[in-house]
């Protein structure tokens, strides 16, 4: 994808010596967890970025020309316990999670704007208990989306997971059995159908 430097990030690029960091954003159900390689705390826009080496390593970004789907592995170590327990009990699979690259000006503050290196989609998270946490938690690519078969059952269960309230599929399970006597005089539907206000929806007269 293309990237764009701020004038800001420009000019300091340039600089003989150089601080940055990484930042990881990722979307839990119980809320946001943003993290760096930095040893403290640090505020960026509006929020604050949790330090302590929480991003242990990260493998190289990759990409491609093609529309090829890539995957990122982040190793968070120093894990604090309530992140522990999000990585064990909570649904966080096809959320959102990005990786930046940021510079740090002579202030130890962010210069704006990071630069977003990879975004996707939460996939796997492992954990490993020693003499430390680490967990090891893979973003793939929204690419990798291409190929997953969209499973969907077309009942009313299937139809209200989707959109609540909607009753387009009320009856489609009673419609596997149900018998319908189109165009006859006194023909009526069959009971495990419940007709709607207009009685001569089914021919009838």
């Amino acid at each position: 994808m293309s990237r764009t430097l701020t004038a800001a990030v420009d000019t300091g690029v340039a600089q003989p010596n150089v601080s940055d960091l990484l930042m990881a954003y990722m979307d839990f159900t119980s809320g946001i967890v943003r993290v760096t390689t930095l040893t403290y705390d640090i505020s960026y826009g509006g929020f604050t970025w949790k330090g302590g080496g929480a991003v242990g390593s990260v493998e190289p970004v990759q990409e491609s020309a093609d529309q090829q789907a890539h995957e990122l592995l982040l190793k968070l170590s120093g894990v604090q316990t309530d992140t522990i327990s999000t990585a064990l009990g909570e649904h966080y699979q096809g959320r959102e999670g990005r990786l930046y690259w940021a510079m740090m000006d002579a202030n130890h503050q962010i210069v704006p704007d990071p630069v977003l290196l990879f975004q996707g989609r939460l996939d796997t998270m492992d954990l490993e208990l020693t003499s430390q946490a680490v967990i090891s938690l893979r973003v793939q690519s929204r690419l990798a989306d291409w190929n997953r078969a969209r499973v969907r059952r077309y009942n009313d269960a299937d139809q209200q997971k989707a959109h609540p309230g909607d009753k387009f599929c009320q009856y489609v399970e009673q419609m596997v059995s149900v018998q319908l006597i189109w165009g006859q005089a006194g023909s009526s539907p069959s009971p495990l159908v419940s007709p709607p206000i207009d009685s001569g929806w089914y021919g009838g007269t």
